[in-house]
């Protein structure tokens, strides 16, 4: 099974959820979709009360970034923050 990129997810349950509203379903390419990463995957915005996954966010997101400046002063977010993660 091929992979689904998640704004791809999120547009076809935006999709779904406009259809079962009875509201005009999007078709074709092109647009934009804006959606969250949540536990459960890619949510559309304007159809999810979902929160989002902070730790996907930090993971993917915040964290390389950040280890790729505070490698220039020998730091990492892990040695800055470490257990504070769990907080979010």
């Amino acid at each position: 099974m091929k992979n689904v990129p998640p704004h791809i997810q999120a547009a076809r349950k935006a999709e779904r959820a406009r259809s079962e509203l009875g509201l005009s379903v999007v078709e074709g390419e092109g647009g934009w979709i804006e959606y969250i990463m949540t536990r459960t995957g890619a949510e559309p915005v304007q159809f999810t009360d979902q929160k989002p996954d902070y730790e996907f966010y930090i993971e993917r997101q915040i964290e390389p970034i950040a280890d790729a400046i505070l490698g220039f002063v020998g730091d990492s977010m892990e040695k800055l923050f470490g257990r504070q993660i769990g907080l979010f």
